[in-house]
């Protein structure tokens, strides 16, 4: 397949981004746009707009001059590489937790952990913010600032950097950590199946309709 004007200027933005350790939503963030269109048009799924073009460039520091100057031969743009050194992998026989974690980080998507908070005094989280969560507590960790979190992980468990009014550097034993969820990103639904005045909608003749 050819590769589109703007496939070099992908490419640079995306290996900036890995550079820089910035995901999508953190690009979206710095140029006020919305997520899931940022990871579309990085994608090469939706055309890169010049207004675009120049936000994209601004964030990420790059000479404007520059983008005029690359070669026509840079690979198709990639995706981000955000994933610990160790990579990311499924093992069926490893702490779920820990695994759904690297993902979500990887993914670069919002996620929450919902922890036990009995097994979390003295592990960095504030008193009041524990008082105030005596059994669980979820904590929401936004896509935008993946790279403040700094996750870093052992035996033990996991230790992620936090703001509680303040920067703090907490412990969650992997013991401690009930549910992982995910705050998937959800396409533009586009033109719906048999609705009418769609393509695919029925035209004359009985129509069948399930009423309940």
């Amino acid at each position: 397949m050819s590769q589109t004007p703007s496939a070099p200027i992908l490419a640079l933005f995306r290996k900036l981004l890995a550079e820089k350790q910035l995901n999508t939503a953190a690009l979206a963030e710095l140029t006020k746009l919305k997520r899931g269109h940022v990871r579309q048009v990085l994608g090469g799924k939706k055309p890169l707009t010049v207004d675009e073009m120049v936000l994209f460039a601004t964030a990420l520091e790059v000479d404007m001059q520059s983008l005029a100057g690359l070669p026509e031969d840079l690979p198709e743009a990639a995706p981000v590489d955000l994933r610990p050194a160790e990579g990311v992998t499924v093992d069926p026989f490893g702490l779920h937790a820990e695994q759904a974690i690297k993902l979500a980080f990887a993914m670069g998507c919002n996620f929450a952990v919902l922890a036990d908070t009995t097994q979390l005094a003295e592990r960095g989280i504030p008193r009041r913010v524990l008082d105030a969560h005596p059994e669980m507590m979820l904590i929401q960790l936004d896509a935008a600032f993946h790279r403040h979190n700094e996750p870093r992980y052992d035996d033990d468990g996991l230790q992620l950097t936090l703001s509680f009014n303040g920067i703090c550097q907490c412990a969650f034993p992997w013991s401690s950590i009930l549910e992982v969820r995910f705050a998937v990103e959800r396409p533009d639904p586009g033109p719906q199946k048999g609705k009418p005045g769609t393509p695919d909608a029925p035209r004359g003749g009985p129509v069948l309709r399930l009423v309940t």
